[in-house]
């Protein structure tokens, strides 16, 4: 089938992140679909939502499993025209937990939720889809206790004060050696190396409903600009890149995706052939996109890789496109370093700047919750319908 836009490439080449040492992603249970790469995975002791029949109903019913919870990103990287129907994707998946003797226990347009058990273990297993079809997203639980690993100890090392005589003096309020913790930095105080406590992606997304933003990522040689717009009718989202690739010479990409909530019909446009291809989504999905999509909220949420880092430290605020937002730092122990400036009001990442050897930054140039609309903005004057096949 026919696919216009091909965007995670350069996303990877555009975030520039800090080398760390991990072992390479393996293939877990599944085999990974022709013409796909695993790009990234998880493995931890986790939580697994999965949705199910409800007996004598046809409503569904949430339950949430504990276990060892594998979590693997493939991405599609075969040609164009070859990208697999969302169906074709969801059916692999289906026939391979029906060889295994699984249960397929809720289906959607764009993912699924399954069970199954392999050497006389249970597994939970749900599949979601995104970018029609180019990004797998595949998390497979393993239903098991955790293992403690916190010992209690014996002794309490710590020597206990001696406690004061009753007629020992009183501080009076209003003294000067009287304290009071406000829970407020105080002028002069070390930047916190604590866990910061920081909004997550779903918290942001939840208190935005309709918005419109623009970010530009700049490397030494490349710019990346990205545009996305929510509201009650639709979503929108464009991605421009300029300049030189190492590895794709001339960046030449320019790509609009549209989504209409009315006609359940989504569109996609490559710019520079003046092409666009068509097709319609399940209602459901409405939900997702909504949602910040997977380009522009790799950059916005940036900092939720490292804020639970004791290294990631609060420096200080400032103001960036008028916003307040709190500046935190963090060393990568490689010669570079990065700065974070965090929306105070929302929580998402307004700024960022890498130095080192992978000099990059990421910055929001534009952002508004007041006025948003989609109309008007899907103009297909001049372009040309690509069928799917």
């Amino acid at each position: 089938m026919k696919r216009m836009l091909m965007m995670i490439l350069p996303l990877l080449l555009c975030l520039a992140l800090p080398a760390q040492a991990a072992e390479a992603p393996k293939d877990y249970i599944f085999k990974a679909l022709p013409n796909y790469e695993t790009s990234k995975q998880t493995r931890n002791f986790n939580q697994l939502k999965i949705k199910s029949p409800k007996p004598e109903s046809t409503n569904f019913i949430d339950t949430t499993y504990q276990g060892n919870l594998v979590t693997t990103e493939y991405n599609y990287r075969g040609p164009k025209q070859d990208v697999p129907s969302e169906l074709q994707i969801l059916l692999n998946y289906q026939n391979a937990v029906k060889k295994l003797g699984g249960e397929i226990l809720y289906e959607k347009g764009n993912g699924l939720h399954a069970s199954f058990q392999r050497n006389d273990k249970q597994y939970y297993m749900t599949v979601e889809l995104s970018n029609w079809g180019t990004l797998i997203y595949v998390r497979i639980l393993e239903l098991a206790e955790m293992k403690d690993d916190l010992e209690i100890i014996d002794e309490d090392p710590i020597p206990q004060k001696q406690e004061k005589s009753s007629t020992a003096p009183q501080e009076k309020p209003g003294s000067d050696s009287a304290v009071t913790n406000t829970g407020k930095d105080t002028a002069g105080s070390a930047p916190s190396s604590s866990p910061i406590a920081l909004k997550s992606k779903a918290e942001v997304e939840a208190l935005l409903k309709d918005f419109s933003i623009k970010l530009t990522n700049t490397q030494p040689q490349e710019r990346y600009f990205f545009t996305q717009i929510v509201c009650a009718d639709g979503s929108y989202s464009e991605f421009k890149g300029e300049g030189n690739n190492a590895m794709k010479g001339e960046l030449k990409e320019h790509n609009i995706t549209f989504s209409d909530f009315a006609t359940n019909k989504g569109y996609m446009l490559e710019v520079n052939e003046k092409q666009y291809a068509v097709e319609s989504f399940d209602p459901a999905m409405k939900d997702a996109l909504k949602k910040f999509d997977f380009m522009i909220g790799s950059h916005l949420f940036l900092h939720t890789s490292y804020m639970k880092d004791g290294a990631f430290k609060k420096t200080g605020s400032e103001k960036i496109i008028g916003r307040n937002a709190t500046v935190y730092t963090m060393e990568f122990g490689n010669g570079s370093s990065g700065t974070f400036w965090i929306d105070d009001e929302y929580g998402f990442l307004l700024k960022y700047v890498q130095t080192g050897s992978n000099p990059t930054s990421s910055e929001v140039t534009e952002f508004t919750t007041s006025g948003v609309t989609v109309k008007g903005l899907l103009n297909l004057d001049g372009y040309t319908l690509v069928e799917n096949k």
